[in-house]
């Protein structure tokens, strides 16, 4: 035999070597660590090494060596991962992690796209991750392991800089000599755009600005996994934030109505009627007047202007005397013309009624001498 395939023989006999107690040592690993992790399996190997030893007798033997041992082999290019160790979602939005390896077994949380896990256990077809605050187990169909894990985690993941240091400068270039953007607190959190050296370039909204890196922390991050608790207080959150921005709107809206019939003549002629008809009662008293000729406007069944409404014909009788006049021309009281404002701008203590009476006739609604219905 010559001497180069002598060596690929002894290097052949020391790999089989090492796959057979490979094989005798699996017994003492977990069944997740051997069956999942180890992207080279012992078939593989040895059909690796049949390689090997077929080489034609110019081929480089390390070199061939080396690109048998390295293939599938996890690289770990990403500071503080190590994916023998770990798994990453392959699911478009998410999936379940359960108390037990069961399609049945109770929910514990969901494991999102993008997410990524330490493996805890594994068992046929399931494993067992801890991600986040949750420790649960995942369907293997949806999971990916070793080299396929790096590499959907460099796709997903992204780089992300925590400000360490108070009011940091957000610069418009690389520069000390740059237009500052703003300014960023301590502990603010930024997706990494790029990175130069001596420089952060972080994105904001859709432009870039830059820090110093000696004031913040730079880190690869993939999601994690959400416990069933933290689902559902983000799903408060969201309805408090989206009924806040619904507040808000609505607030602006009557604001804005309220701004444009200050400027027309709508304004003086409400707060006279309701000067006429409940000068005397309650702030509340005078805004529920006020919103009843304001159902009305809204109604489809009543003319569709205050004025209209105002003024048509037996429905509001102080509202054809000289006095009516005399205070649309000179103005109401404070609280009247307030109360216009706001029933004009949307607000209504009566909900959607549109009569008043006296107290003693009775109603839906009483408020002060008047009847509401």
């Amino acid at each position: 035999m010559r001497t180069r395939e002598k060596k690929l023989a002894a290097v052949a006999g020391c790999l089989f070597a090492a796959v057979l107690f490979a094989s005798s040592f699996r017994a003492e690993v977990t069944v997740t660590k051997t069956m999942k992790l180890n992207a080279v399996s012992a078939s593989g190997l040895s059909a690796g090494i049949q390689t090997v030893l077929n080489v034609a007798e110019e081929t480089d033997v390390h070199e061939e060596i080396t690109e048998v041992l390295n293939e599938g082999v996890v690289q770990n290019n990403l500071p503080g991962y190590d994916w023998n160790e770990m798994a990453m979602s392959n699911v478009e939005d998410s999936v379940n992690m359960r108390l037990e390896p069961s399609e049945e077994a109770e929910l514990v949380g969901k494991f999102p796209k993008g997410a990524f896990g330490v493996i805890v256990d594994g068992t046929e077809g399931w494993t067992k991750l801890s991600s986040g605050s949750v420790e649960g187990w995942v369907s293997d169909d949806f999971l990916l392991f070793g080299v396929d894990a790096e590499a959907r985690a460099q796709e997903l993941g992204s780089y992300q800089a925590t400000v360490n240091t108070e009011a940091l400068r957000i610069r418009k270039e690389p520069s000390e000599d740059a237009e500052i953007y703003d300014l960023a607190e301590m502990g603010s959190v930024y997706r990494v755009a790029e990175q130069q050296e001596g420089w952060v370039g972080i994105q904001l909204d859709s432009s870039v600005g830059y820090v110093s890196s000696e004031y913040v922390r730079v880190e690869f991050h993939l999601e994690t996994a959400m416990s069933m608790e933290e689902i559902r207080a983000e799903e408060e959150r969201r309805a408090l934030e989206e009924a806040q921005k619904a507040k808000e709107a609505e607030e602006k809206k009557r604001k804005e109505a309220e701004e444009k019939a200050a400027n027309s003549s709508d304004v003086a002629v409400l707060a006279a009627l309701v000067q006429l008809e409940a000068g005397g009662e309650s702030y509340e008293g005078k805004l529920a007047v006020a919103s009843v000729v304001m159902n009305r406007v809204r109604s489809g069944s009543y003319p569709n202007s205050v004025s209209g409404v105002v003024y048509q014909s037996g429905q509001f009788p102080p509202a054809s005397g000289a006095r009516m006049a005399a205070l649309v021309s000179g103005g109401a009281g404070a609280d009247c013309v307030k109360a216009a404002k706001q029933a004009i701008g949307g607000v209504s203590n009566v909900g959607n009624l549109t009569h008043f009476r006296a107290a003693g006739l009775g109603g839906s609604l009483v408020i002060g001498n008047h009847a509401f219905y």
